[in-house]
Protein backbone atom coordinates (compact mmCIF):
# COMPACT_ATOMS: atom_id res chain seq x y z
CA UNK A 1 0.00 0.00 0.00
CA UNK A 2 0.88 3.48 -0.42
CA UNK A 3 1.99 5.46 2.63
CA UNK A 4 0.61 9.05 3.78
CA UNK A 5 1.69 12.06 2.00
CA UNK A 6 4.69 13.47 3.59
CA UNK A 7 3.09 16.73 3.18
CA UNK A 8 -0.14 18.67 3.82
CA UNK A 9 -1.34 21.54 1.69
CA UNK A 10 2.01 21.82 -0.38
CA UNK A 11 3.79 18.92 -2.55
CA UNK A 12 5.09 16.12 -0.78
CA UNK A 13 6.09 11.83 -1.41
CA UNK A 14 4.17 8.66 -0.96
CA UNK A 15 6.22 5.67 -1.15
CA UNK A 16 5.46 1.53 -1.14
CA UNK A 17 7.73 -1.42 -0.77
CA UNK A 18 7.62 -4.92 -1.20
CA UNK A 19 9.55 -7.94 -0.51
CA UNK A 20 11.86 -10.56 -2.08
CA UNK A 21 9.69 -13.61 -2.20
CA UNK A 22 12.04 -15.93 -4.25
CA UNK A 23 16.08 -14.95 -5.11
CA UNK A 24 17.52 -15.51 -7.99
CA UNK A 25 19.85 -18.36 -9.09
CA UNK A 26 21.68 -20.44 -11.51
CA UNK A 27 21.85 -16.98 -13.77
CA UNK A 28 18.31 -15.56 -13.13
CA UNK A 29 17.08 -12.40 -13.61
CA UNK A 30 17.98 -9.99 -10.93
CA UNK A 31 15.31 -8.89 -8.34
CA UNK A 32 13.60 -5.49 -9.45
CA UNK A 33 13.44 -2.11 -7.65
CA UNK A 34 12.01 -3.06 -3.50
CA UNK A 35 11.14 0.77 -3.29
CA UNK A 36 8.78 3.05 -5.54
CA UNK A 37 7.79 6.48 -4.99
CA UNK A 38 5.34 9.51 -6.39
CA UNK A 39 4.25 12.90 -5.71
CA UNK A 40 1.68 13.89 -3.73
CA UNK A 41 -0.25 16.99 -2.63
CA UNK A 42 -3.10 17.06 -0.03
CA UNK A 43 -5.43 19.58 -0.60
CA UNK A 44 -8.97 18.69 0.79
CA UNK A 45 -7.84 19.53 4.29
CA UNK A 46 -9.69 22.50 6.17
CA UNK A 47 -5.83 23.39 7.09
CA UNK A 48 -5.20 24.18 3.51
CA UNK A 49 -8.39 26.67 2.10
CA UNK A 50 -7.16 30.07 1.03
CA UNK A 51 -9.12 32.62 0.64
CA UNK A 52 -9.27 35.51 -2.51
CA UNK A 53 -6.99 38.26 -2.17
CA UNK A 54 -7.31 41.65 -4.07
CA UNK A 55 -5.55 44.70 -4.11
CA UNK A 56 -6.81 48.63 -2.89
CA UNK A 57 -9.51 50.19 -5.40
CA UNK A 58 -8.35 52.22 -7.88
CA UNK A 59 -8.99 56.31 -7.97
CA UNK A 60 -12.75 57.12 -9.27
CA UNK A 61 -12.77 57.63 -12.78
CA UNK A 62 -13.90 60.82 -14.31
CA UNK A 63 -17.58 61.46 -14.11
CA UNK A 64 -19.57 60.37 -17.44
CA UNK A 65 -21.64 63.95 -17.08
CA UNK A 66 -20.96 67.11 -15.77
CA UNK A 67 -25.08 67.64 -14.83
CA UNK A 68 -28.09 66.24 -15.20
CA UNK A 69 -26.57 62.72 -13.64
CA UNK A 70 -23.95 60.50 -14.32
CA UNK A 71 -21.95 57.71 -13.13
CA UNK A 72 -18.13 57.14 -12.12
CA UNK A 73 -16.14 54.30 -11.72
CA UNK A 74 -13.23 52.08 -9.79
CA UNK A 75 -11.99 48.84 -10.12
CA UNK A 76 -9.47 46.89 -8.07
CA UNK A 77 -7.55 43.13 -9.61
CA UNK A 78 -7.10 40.00 -7.76
CA UNK A 79 -3.84 39.14 -6.20
CA UNK A 80 -4.44 35.41 -5.03
CA UNK A 81 -7.11 32.80 -6.67
CA UNK A 82 -8.82 31.12 -4.16
CA UNK A 83 -8.82 27.00 -3.76
CA UNK A 84 -9.23 24.63 -1.65
CA UNK A 85 -12.38 25.84 -0.52
CA UNK A 86 -11.12 29.56 0.72
CA UNK A 87 -13.57 32.30 0.37
CA UNK A 88 -14.27 33.18 -3.44
CA UNK A 89 -13.29 36.85 -4.74
CA UNK A 90 -15.62 39.66 -4.27
CA UNK A 91 -16.98 42.21 -7.03
CA UNK A 92 -13.95 43.93 -8.89
CA UNK A 93 -15.79 46.54 -10.04
CA UNK A 94 -17.78 49.74 -8.69
CA UNK A 95 -19.95 52.48 -9.50
CA UNK A 96 -21.95 55.40 -8.17
CA UNK A 97 -23.78 58.38 -9.03
CA UNK A 98 -22.22 61.87 -9.25
CA UNK A 99 -23.12 64.86 -11.56
CA UNK A 100 -26.50 64.91 -10.61
CA UNK A 101 -26.88 68.65 -9.97
CA UNK A 102 -29.52 70.01 -12.69
CA UNK A 103 -28.21 71.47 -16.00
CA UNK A 104 -27.92 75.26 -16.54
CA UNK A 105 -29.93 76.18 -19.35
CA UNK A 106 -27.79 77.52 -21.87
CA UNK A 107 -27.70 81.14 -22.68
CA UNK A 108 -26.61 83.21 -25.81
CA UNK A 109 -24.81 85.80 -26.53
CA UNK A 110 -26.45 89.32 -26.20
CA UNK A 111 -25.14 92.00 -27.79
CA UNK A 112 -26.76 95.59 -27.82
CA UNK A 113 -28.52 97.24 -31.17
CA UNK A 114 -26.43 98.88 -33.84
CA UNK A 115 -25.53 102.33 -33.33
CA UNK A 116 -26.49 104.85 -35.96
CA UNK A 117 -24.65 105.28 -38.95
CA UNK A 118 -21.94 107.74 -38.28
CA UNK A 119 -20.90 110.92 -40.50
CA UNK A 120 -19.97 110.34 -43.92
CA UNK A 121 -16.26 110.91 -45.11
CA UNK A 122 -17.37 111.49 -48.64
CA UNK A 123 -15.13 114.45 -49.86
CA UNK A 124 -18.07 116.02 -51.74
CA UNK A 125 -21.15 116.48 -49.53
CA UNK A 126 -23.64 114.24 -51.36
CA UNK A 127 -21.57 112.29 -53.70
CA UNK A 128 -18.19 110.72 -54.69
CA UNK A 129 -18.59 108.14 -52.22
CA UNK A 130 -17.49 107.82 -48.86
CA UNK A 131 -17.83 105.44 -45.86
CA UNK A 132 -19.57 105.63 -42.76
CA UNK A 133 -19.61 103.32 -39.90
CA UNK A 134 -21.74 101.70 -36.81
CA UNK A 135 -21.06 99.63 -34.07
CA UNK A 136 -22.60 97.56 -31.67
CA UNK A 137 -21.19 95.73 -28.34
CA UNK A 138 -21.40 92.67 -26.26
CA UNK A 139 -23.73 93.00 -23.25
CA UNK A 140 -23.71 89.42 -22.25
CA UNK A 141 -21.02 86.80 -22.98
CA UNK A 142 -22.46 83.38 -24.04
CA UNK A 143 -22.56 80.51 -21.39
CA UNK A 144 -23.53 76.74 -20.82
CA UNK A 145 -23.12 75.81 -24.96
CA UNK A 146 -25.46 78.72 -25.74
CA UNK A 147 -24.75 80.52 -29.36
CA UNK A 148 -21.80 82.28 -29.89
CA UNK A 149 -20.99 86.30 -29.67
CA UNK A 150 -20.95 87.84 -33.63
CA UNK A 151 -17.18 88.12 -34.58
CA UNK A 152 -18.83 91.28 -36.28
CA UNK A 153 -19.04 94.23 -34.00
CA UNK A 154 -18.01 97.38 -36.20
CA UNK A 155 -19.97 97.47 -39.76
CA UNK A 156 -18.55 100.11 -42.68
CA UNK A 157 -20.75 101.06 -45.32
CA UNK A 158 -20.37 103.45 -48.37
CA UNK A 159 -22.34 106.55 -48.52
CA UNK A 160 -23.02 109.46 -51.11
CA UNK A 161 -22.93 106.83 -53.78
CA UNK A 162 -23.68 108.65 -56.07
CA UNK A 163 -21.68 109.98 -59.12
CA UNK A 164 -20.70 113.59 -58.87
CA UNK A 165 -22.13 115.41 -62.04
CA UNK A 166 -19.69 116.31 -64.59
CA UNK A 167 -17.39 113.41 -63.21
CA UNK A 168 -14.52 111.86 -65.44
CA UNK A 169 -15.11 108.78 -66.58
CA UNK A 170 -11.56 107.25 -65.65
CA UNK A 171 -9.93 104.62 -63.93
CA UNK A 172 -8.78 105.29 -60.28
CA UNK A 173 -4.81 104.81 -60.25
CA UNK A 174 -4.59 103.84 -57.11
CA UNK A 175 -6.79 100.59 -57.62
CA UNK A 176 -3.03 98.45 -57.60
CA UNK A 177 -2.19 99.82 -54.23
CA UNK A 178 -5.39 98.82 -52.53
CA UNK A 179 -6.16 95.93 -53.83
CA UNK A 180 -2.92 93.94 -54.78
CA UNK A 181 -4.24 92.44 -57.53
CA UNK A 182 -2.92 94.89 -60.41
CA UNK A 183 -4.18 97.14 -63.25
CA UNK A 184 -7.52 97.50 -64.05
CA UNK A 185 -6.35 95.77 -67.47
CA UNK A 186 -5.19 92.64 -65.08
CA UNK A 187 -8.61 92.96 -62.55
CA UNK A 188 -10.74 92.77 -65.56
CA UNK A 189 -9.88 89.42 -66.08
CA UNK A 190 -11.24 88.61 -62.78
CA UNK A 191 -14.66 90.25 -63.63
CA UNK A 192 -15.82 93.74 -63.44
CA UNK A 193 -18.74 92.56 -60.98
CA UNK A 194 -16.02 91.33 -58.48
CA UNK A 195 -15.74 93.10 -55.01
CA UNK A 196 -12.44 95.39 -54.31
CA UNK A 197 -12.34 94.29 -51.16
CA UNK A 198 -12.66 90.52 -52.02
CA UNK A 199 -9.71 91.03 -54.82
CA UNK A 200 -7.81 92.91 -51.48
CA UNK A 201 -8.41 90.03 -49.21
CA UNK A 202 -7.31 87.66 -52.18
CA UNK A 203 -3.97 89.12 -51.76
CA UNK A 204 -3.74 89.70 -47.79
CA UNK A 205 -3.94 93.28 -48.45
CA UNK A 206 -5.72 95.92 -45.79
CA UNK A 207 -8.41 97.28 -47.70
CA UNK A 208 -8.50 101.29 -47.22
CA UNK A 209 -10.82 102.16 -44.81
CA UNK A 210 -11.94 105.23 -46.94
CA UNK A 211 -12.82 103.10 -49.84
CA UNK A 212 -16.44 102.18 -49.68
CA UNK A 213 -16.58 98.06 -49.35
CA UNK A 214 -19.59 98.31 -51.93
CA UNK A 215 -16.83 99.18 -54.50
CA UNK A 216 -16.53 96.93 -57.88
CA UNK A 217 -14.01 96.78 -60.14
CA UNK A 218 -16.20 98.22 -63.08
CA UNK A 219 -16.48 100.98 -60.20
CA UNK A 220 -12.74 101.88 -59.75
CA UNK A 221 -12.02 100.90 -63.06
CA UNK A 222 -15.09 101.88 -65.34
CA UNK A 223 -13.06 102.99 -68.80
CA UNK A 224 -11.35 99.45 -68.52
CA UNK A 225 -14.55 97.99 -68.20
CA UNK A 226 -16.77 100.34 -70.70
CA UNK A 227 -18.86 101.85 -68.55
CA UNK A 228 -18.15 105.31 -70.11
CA UNK A 229 -21.13 105.67 -72.52
CA UNK A 230 -24.50 106.57 -71.51
CA UNK A 231 -27.35 104.34 -71.61
CA UNK A 232 -29.83 107.23 -71.63
CA UNK A 233 -29.10 111.06 -71.48
CA UNK A 234 -27.67 111.81 -68.29
CA UNK A 235 -27.39 108.21 -66.87
CA UNK A 236 -24.10 106.50 -66.57
CA UNK A 237 -23.98 103.22 -64.93
CA UNK A 238 -21.32 104.44 -62.18
CA UNK A 239 -22.64 104.85 -58.86
CA UNK A 240 -20.59 102.99 -56.46
CA UNK A 241 -21.72 99.43 -55.78
CA UNK A 242 -25.28 100.09 -57.32
CA UNK A 243 -27.23 100.57 -54.30
CA UNK A 244 -28.62 103.68 -55.84
CA UNK A 245 -31.60 104.72 -57.98
CA UNK A 246 -30.36 108.15 -60.19
CA UNK A 247 -33.54 109.92 -61.71
CA UNK A 248 -31.90 109.73 -65.04
CA UNK A 249 -31.28 105.91 -65.03
CA UNK A 250 -34.91 105.39 -64.00
CA UNK A 251 -36.07 103.54 -67.41
CA UNK A 252 -36.02 100.51 -69.90
CA UNK A 253 -33.00 101.49 -71.62
CA UNK A 254 -30.89 101.45 -68.44
CA UNK A 255 -32.37 98.41 -66.74
CA UNK A 256 -34.22 101.10 -64.22
CA UNK A 257 -30.88 101.68 -63.00
CA UNK A 258 -30.06 97.55 -63.28
CA UNK A 259 -32.50 97.28 -60.46
CA UNK A 260 -32.19 99.88 -58.34
CA UNK A 261 -35.10 101.57 -58.98
CA UNK A 262 -37.60 99.52 -59.94
CA UNK A 263 -38.77 95.49 -59.77
CA UNK A 264 -41.84 93.34 -58.95
CA UNK A 265 -39.58 91.91 -55.52
CA UNK A 266 -38.07 94.43 -53.58
CA UNK A 267 -34.72 92.35 -51.40
CA UNK A 268 -35.03 91.78 -47.89
CA UNK A 269 -33.30 94.23 -45.95
CA UNK A 270 -29.73 92.41 -44.92
CA UNK A 271 -26.60 93.79 -42.53
CA UNK A 272 -24.38 95.40 -44.30
CA UNK A 273 -22.01 92.78 -44.59
CA UNK A 274 -23.61 90.04 -46.11
CA UNK A 275 -23.32 90.24 -49.91
CA UNK A 276 -25.79 90.06 -52.89
CA UNK A 277 -24.76 88.86 -56.24
CA UNK A 278 -25.40 90.48 -58.49
CA UNK A 279 -26.03 93.44 -56.45
CA UNK A 280 -29.29 95.57 -56.78
CA UNK A 281 -32.47 96.52 -55.00
CA UNK A 282 -35.03 95.19 -57.21
CA UNK A 283 -35.45 91.79 -59.17
CA UNK A 284 -38.05 91.01 -61.09
CA UNK A 285 -40.44 87.75 -61.61
CA UNK A 286 -37.87 84.51 -62.38
CA UNK A 287 -34.71 86.45 -61.47
CA UNK A 288 -32.53 85.11 -58.39
CA UNK A 289 -30.01 86.56 -56.19
CA UNK A 290 -27.51 84.87 -54.22
CA UNK A 291 -26.89 85.73 -50.37
CA UNK A 292 -23.15 84.78 -49.15
CA UNK A 293 -22.39 84.99 -45.55
CA UNK A 294 -19.30 87.56 -45.35
CA UNK A 295 -16.46 85.16 -43.88
CA UNK A 296 -16.44 80.87 -43.73
CA UNK A 297 -16.71 81.31 -39.81
CA UNK A 298 -20.63 83.01 -39.96
CA UNK A 299 -24.00 81.50 -40.79
CA UNK A 300 -27.30 81.82 -41.08
CA UNK A 301 -29.24 82.05 -37.96
CA UNK A 302 -31.19 78.80 -37.13
CA UNK A 303 -29.19 77.07 -39.95
CA UNK A 304 -25.77 76.40 -39.19
CA UNK A 305 -24.55 74.69 -42.09
CA UNK A 306 -25.42 77.19 -44.74
CA UNK A 307 -23.00 79.57 -46.11
CA UNK A 308 -24.39 80.54 -49.08
CA UNK A 309 -28.74 80.78 -49.96
CA UNK A 310 -30.72 81.48 -52.81
CA UNK A 311 -33.63 84.07 -53.51
CA UNK A 312 -35.94 83.69 -56.27
CA UNK A 313 -38.30 86.32 -57.48
CA UNK A 314 -42.37 85.18 -57.60
CA UNK A 315 -45.09 86.71 -59.41
CA UNK A 316 -47.19 89.34 -56.86
CA UNK A 317 -43.77 90.33 -55.84
CA UNK A 318 -43.13 87.47 -53.16
CA UNK A 319 -39.40 86.36 -52.25
CA UNK A 320 -38.82 82.43 -52.39
CA UNK A 321 -36.24 82.11 -49.92
CA UNK A 322 -36.52 78.22 -49.21
CA UNK A 323 -38.11 78.89 -45.76
CA UNK A 324 -34.63 80.27 -44.44
CA UNK A 325 -36.82 83.38 -43.15
CA UNK A 326 -34.54 86.10 -44.74
CA UNK A 327 -37.59 88.10 -45.27
CA UNK A 328 -36.37 89.15 -41.27
CA UNK A 329 -34.00 91.40 -41.05
CA UNK A 330 -30.51 90.56 -39.39
CA UNK A 331 -31.12 86.74 -39.50
CA UNK A 332 -26.95 86.58 -39.88
CA UNK A 333 -24.36 86.60 -36.87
Amino acid sequence: QWSSCTKVCEVGEITRSRAITTKPKNGGAKCPSLKQSRACLVSDDPSCATDCKVSEWSDWSSCSATCDGGTKSRERRVEVEPHSGGKPCPDLKDSEACGTEPCAEPTDCEVSDWTEWGKCNSPERTCGGGVHKRTRKILAPPSDGGRVCPSSLEEMKGCNLSRCPGAKCEDNPDVPEFTGGGTCEILKMQGCEESLKNIAKKFNRPFPSNVPPETRVRDACPKTCGFCEECSPGCELRDLGNTVCEKPCDNEACKFDEGDCRGECKLPEMPVSVKFSPIRMYIDAGDMVTVTCPESSLRFLDFPEETKLELTCQSGGAIDDGGFGLNETNRTL
